[in-house]
């Protein structure tokens, strides 16, 4: 039997997979995210990954949630490594699953050359 075990490393580029996922193909956040600058998606990106990681962070502090963070200055260090580790696999599934100008165009109609 293969047995698997759910880290915070691994959850947190689950999270990260499905977040870059969310903006290349769901058709309205798709559209809305298609038409603006490359320097503001990737600040967006940063956010909503900064305030995944809080919400993450607070919440397991608080008991909404359990996490194997303790609350403390080592445990948001340690938050904050995961933050980056989330965004370098945000990157990466972007990276490999991007659809390409064609396949945008007719999955959602947007504009073509887009870089």
């Amino acid at each position: 039997m293969i047995t698997f075990d759910v880290t915070s490393v691994v959850l947190v580029a689950i999270v990260a997979a499905v977040m870059a996922l969310f903006f290349d193909y769901f058709p309205w956040v798709a559209k809305a995210f298609d038409s603006l600058d490359e320097g503001v998606k990737r600040l967006i990106i940063l956010g909503a990954t900064f305030i995944t990681a809080v919400i993450i962070f607070i919440g397991g502090c608080l008991g909404f949630f359990v996490v194997n963070i303790a609350c403390t200055n080592a445990g948001g260090l340690a938050m904050f490594m995961y933050f980056l580790e989330a965004i370098g696999f945000t990157q990466i599934t972007h990276l490999i699953t991007k659809p390409t100008d064609k396949m945008r165009a007719e999955m959602f109609g947007l504009k073509r050359g887009r870089k």
